[in-house]
């Protein structure tokens, strides 16, 4: 304490909280002459760092020098603890926002709002506030490497008795928190036969207790050297606190047909397991929408029985001969599967497919084959001339 004053300094002083360790500084108001009731008479502070250093909990990714500022006070009778400036900024950019944290005897309630301009991944995983959506910041941390964050927005009111309590049943509410991060040029760890996907771009939106991955584009290196495009995908992932972990995903892939057909037909979608049609039947280039939720417990992947693939084969060839094919793909019974291809057929090639119709029709026709799945086949030919 100061001579004369009410005034406490902070000297240099070794804080480490988590995976943050810093030699912090400052000073303490212990009677604040602040036009705002709220601190008018009450203490307000002050706390710096500039050697602030941050290393994950969760990975071994390598650690990220920062500084830090915050300025705040606290009123004794309501135990509330003002946040009027949180601030850690780091090489590549900075977090800025305010807040409050309303002491109570269950569990805290907690006010945040904040916003990322522009920070690199790593950076954003390192500064991410240890109280705010665990479940996704560690789903980050795991899985999703590279690239940088930009119009990063988090709104948290988080009321008491939930914080700390989420094993016990209590529930973070849409309402309560709102976080989303527009990414560039990350990527995402893949699992099973699924590669990670580079070069990603999109949005990663959490409410409450759950998180929406949208990815606007992005590319898939198989180890044959071949690339596959992502785009316009999206996973929902489920509430991180409960097991089975939830994936809901819609994959939009295009590119070469059998690197496609392939990555679908792996680990752990299947989606060519007891069907007719396998991968090594097609060429050209395919269009697949793949729709299943994978479930993910421990080390443990599975997929829900409720999956579907609609798959479009464009400028396809198919016993030699060039094919559209659509195919839609269900393991459940109440998904109905279907195959039709379309071709031109000359009359070898009708001949060929079991539909000779010499001496009834000459030259050349388009023909569309249902494959029906008792495997019958069903054709449709146009005869417009």
């Amino acid at each position: 304490l100061q001579a004369k004053t009410d005034r406490i300094e902070i000297k240099p002083s070794r804080l480490r909280i988590g995976g943050a360790d810093a030699s912090i500084f400052g000073a303490v108001q212990l009677t604040s002459r602040s036009p705002d009731a709220a601190k008018a008479g009450n203490p307000v502070f002050e706390v710096l760092t500039n050697d602030l250093v941050l290393t994950s909990d969760v990975t071994d990714q390598p650690t990220v020098p920062a500084q830090a500022k915050l300025l705040g006070g606290f009123d004794p009778k309501s135990q509330l603890l003002m946040l009027d400036t949180v601030q850690v900024a780091t090489p590549s950019g900075q977090l800025l926002g305010s807040g409050s944290v309303k002491l109570d005897s269950s569990s805290p309630s907690v006010v945040f709002n904040g916003g990322i301009e522009t920070l690199e991944m790593e950076h954003l995983k390192a500064i991410w506030p240890p109280f705010i959506a665990g479940g996704v910041h560690r789903w980050l941390d795991k899985n999703m490497f590279g690239g940088r964050v930009s119009n990063a927005i988090i709104n948290a009111a988080i009321p008491s008795g939930i914080l700390g309590r989420i094993r016990f049943g209590k529930r973070i509410e849409p309402e309560h928190l709102q976080i989303t991060v527009d990414v560039e040029g990350s990527e995402i760890e893949g699992f099973q036969d699924i590669p990670k996907v580079r070069s990603v771009a999109g949005r990663v939106t959490h409410y409450g207790m759950t998180t929406d991955v949208e990815v606007s584009k992005g590319l898939f290196w198989l180890r044959d050297g071949e690339k596959i495009r992502l785009d316009g995908s999206e996973i929902q992932i489920g509430d991180f606190s409960k097991e089975p972990l939830s994936f809901v995903s819609e994959i939009k892939l295009s590119g070469d047909a059998k690197s496609v057909a392939n990555l679908a037909a792996g680990e752990p979608i299947k989606a060519f397991e007891d069907k007719p049609l396998k991968p090594t039947d097609f060429s050209g280039d395919l269009q697949a929408d793949i729709v299943a939720e994978i479930l993910v417990s421990g080390g443990d992947v599975s997929v829900d029985d409720n999956w579907r693939a609609d798959l479009e084969f464009k400028d396809a060839r198919i016993n030699g001969l060039q094919a559209d094919v659509e195919i839609t793909e269900g393991f459940a019974s109440e998904i109905a599967s279907t195959r039709k291809v379309s071709m031109v057929l000359d009359a070898a090639a009708r001949k060929k497919f079991g539909v000779d119709l010499s001496g009834l029709l000459d030259g050349k026709v388009k023909a569309d084959i249902i494959l029906n799945p008792d495997g019958s086949q069903n054709f449709e030919v146009d005869l417009t001339p």
